[in-house]
């Protein structure tokens, strides 16, 4: 039930296929590195850090716009779409600069990679650093112009960037093993921003979806009164897996900002009457349909990347580029908690976990395999 559940709701809220792994939001940390860079190239396209049109085609709930809106970036197009029936059907936005961080499930990154180098835009990818080395990304760079320039990339100097992921979505607890805690009740914050996406659910389907987030704040306020907010949510993901809940070594579970057990149950009460009220079918606004079903449970936990490291992938343009890094390193760097580099190895080597070595993999294999045949 939890499963179909947490299937109805990811269908509801994004109106495109999606891998709960994918689900993790970008630090504000990762924004303000590039917040320099983002407003000299403002500058030398003759207009303030407010007008610069930001693009950032993937949409989880909405972060990505709070955070660039609070470094000053009022124009960034950042909507709950299918980026790809975008594309195929010519109605990407005008932009400036896309900057994101795509999925890193399929070959979502190829894909935006070739759609950022083909806009002859300036462009910012908050990737992991084995990109360098994927086949795609080597082959363009030994086949591209010589008027384009090479890549640089971006990475945090001291920590590296930990994601937040919406706990609220039990497939993303399950996905990810993870478990969750009350951490006070304070007032849900507004979940998203932006424009409206055509839902491709029924509006039963989108209801069935705030009915599970209902069930979910049932299970809180249950949870609270029993004083086990925590194991509540262990139970929802041990369901999924269909035992024990698995913890990830790559992975620290840190809930904040979430609602009171009463909280919860109202908004989720008052998020399945607007939405039964629709008419059937319903072009449902994406923003405010996340913003319902997030209020009645708005925590997040924390996600590290593991054994490898997400560093941001940039080009400026031929017209930018060279100008703007020799300012970065001649007024930013000495003081900036970033570095800038060419090449993967010469970025500080930060990750939450070692990486495994052979033997350790084969050893954690052979684990799981006993552990299945155990079970």
């Amino acid at each position: 039930a939890a499963a179909a559940a947490a299937a109805t709701a990811a269908a509801a809220v994004h109106p495109f296929e999606s891998d709960p792994g994918d689900h993790a939001e970008t630090p504000l940390e990762a924004y303000q590195h590039i917040e320099p860079l983002l407003s000299r190239l403002a500058r030398r396209l003759g207009k303030p850090p407010s007008e610069l049109r930001i693009y950032d085609p993937f949409y989880c709930e909405g972060a990505a716009k709070r955070h660039l809106e609070s470094l000053g970036f009022q124009r960034v197009y950042h909507r709950c779409e299918d980026f790809y029936a975008m594309c195929a059907a010519g109605a990407v936005p005008e932009f400036d600069v896309v900057a994101t961080n795509p999925p890193f499930s399929g070959d979502h990154i190829e894909r935006t990679f070739d759609f950022m180098v083909r806009s002859q835009k300036p462009w910012f990818l908050l990737v992991p650093q084995y990109v360098a080395h994927k086949a795609f990304y080597m082959e363009w760079l030994s086949a591209r112009p010589a008027c384009v320039p090479r890549p640089l990339l971006l990475g945090p100097s001291t920590a590296p960037y930990v994601f937040a992921a919406p706990a609220w979505r039990v497939d993303v607890q399950a996905m990810r093993g993870g478990t969750a805690e009350v951490a006070g009740a304070q007032p849900a914050a507004a979940a998203t921003r932006g424009g409206a996406c055509s839902a491709k659910t029924r509006a039963d389907g989108i209801a069935a979806a705030t009915l599970g987030a209902a069930a979910a704040a049932a299970a809180a306020v249950a949870a609270t009164e029993s004083g086990s907010a925590e194991a509540s949510m262990a139970k929802l993901t041990a369901a999924e897996h269909g035992g024990e809940g698995q913890d990830h070594a790559s992975s620290e579970h840190r809930v904040s900002n979430c609602a009171g057990a009463a909280t919860v149950a109202a908004a989720a009460a008052a998020a399945v009457a607007a939405v039964t009220a629709a008419p059937t079918p319903a072009t449902v606004p994406a923003a405010a349909t996340i913003a319902a079903i997030a209020a009645a449970n708005s925590s997040t936990f924390s996600v590290n990347a593991g054994s490898f490291q997400c560093v941001w992938f940039f080009s400026l343009g031929a017209a930018h580029h060279k100008v703007i890094i020799e300012w970065w390193r001649s007024q930013r760097a000495p003081t900036a908690d970033c570095v800038i580099a060419a090449e993967p190895a010469d970025l500080p080597q930060l990750t939450a976990a070692p990486k495994l070595t052979p033997a350790e993999r084969r050893w954690r294999k052979k684990q799981a395999a006993l552990a299945a045949a155990a079970g």
